[in-house]
């Protein structure tokens, strides 16, 4: 990879932990930033979807579903709502338990 700074032009190893300085008469194809008016609808689209989908994994989806934030903000409201309720009913139940004792 190749990294253009303030400071000069420089080149990393295989693995982009070692970075060396490049003589200023390298010559470098940069790439060039597209706007999204000289891309076709599909190629947008996977490129959308290419870098959604970088982002999401499954650990990120099951937290997501877990929390209850897959299906928005009252979602969250309803979980915690649940989680009170199994807090009372376990706490009910063990208040009967020790009474029957």
């Amino acid at each position: 990879m190749w990294l253009n700074t303030a400071n000069g032009i420089f080149l990393s190893d295989t693995d982009l932990l070692e970075w060396s300085s490049q003589p200023e008469k390298t010559t470098i194809n940069w790439l060039t930033p597209m706007t999204k008016n000289e891309l076709t609808p599909s190629q947008w689209q996977a490129i959308e979807l290419n870098a959604r989908s970088n982002h999401l994994s499954w650990e990120r989806v099951i937290l997501d579903l877990h929390s209850g934030r897959v299906f928005g903000p009252l979602a969250i409201w309803l979980w915690d709502i649940f989680a009170l309720a199994l807090l009372l009913v376990a706490c009910s139940g063990v208040w009967i338990w020790l009474k029957q004792r």
